[in-house]
């Protein structure tokens, strides 16, 4: 039996930036969208035609999956940040909740977009590499940093070392059908189970 793939979100970060949006993993749609090289996109877990994307210091969206693309960080991220944005995720049990974050800190907003808040940093340059929400709460985030996993009860406040101390964690993926296992894949070290999830 063929089971159900998520839908999907793939981004090649050439000038211009080309969104394939496949619903079951099988066919792609082809579009010519934002003009710069962005860095990483992520999907609405409830509207797969809504897709996010970091570019610079920018956060867009789109609702037509990536026909159409609109700024959604009036400027407030650039006063909090000087930096590159490197990611965005955004929270399964509440598309509301986002987290955006660049080399040294997070970035969250619970109301779409509206507003945010800067969440950390750690008093020293973790490199930060790519953000999880927990599967079943928007308040739980996992961060892949340099350094290995730090996860935060709290959204983002307060984030205490979760394992893989010295390694470079490059993604975090919670397993669909366990949200208490997450997978970590590293730079040199190969992909780590974390099993309860911390």
């Amino acid at each position: 039996m063929v089971g159900h793939n998520p839908p999907q979100a793939v981004l090649d970060t050439n000038l211009v930036v080309r969104v394939l949006i496949s619903p079951h993993g099988a066919t792609s749609r082809l579009f010519a969208a934002l003009t710069e090289r962005a860095f990483q996109l992520a999907l609405d877990p409830t509207d797969p035609e809504t897709v996010f994307a970091t570019q610079k210091r920018d956060l867009w969206r789109s609702h037509d999956g990536g026909a159409t693309w609109r700024k959604i960080m009036n400027g407030e991220i650039r006063n909090l940040s000087a930096r590159l944005l490197h990611g965005v995720a955004v929270a399964p049990s509440d598309p509301q909740s986002l987290a955006v974050f660049d080399d040294r800190r997070t970035f969250t907003s619970r109301d779409g977009g509206r507003t945010w808040a800067r969440r950390t940093g750690f008093g020293g340059d973790l490199q930060n590499q790519v953000l999880a929400f927990a599967p079943d709460e928007a308040q739980s985030l996992v961060l892949g940093t340099a350094f290995g996993v730090f996860v935060s009860r709290d959204g983002g406040k307060v984030w205490r070392p979760a394992g893989l101390t010295g390694l470079v964690v490059g993604d975090l993926v919670f397993d669909p059908t366990d949200p208490k296992r997450l997978y970590a894949a590293t730079w040199a070290a190969g992909v780590f189970v974390l099993d309860p999830a911390p």
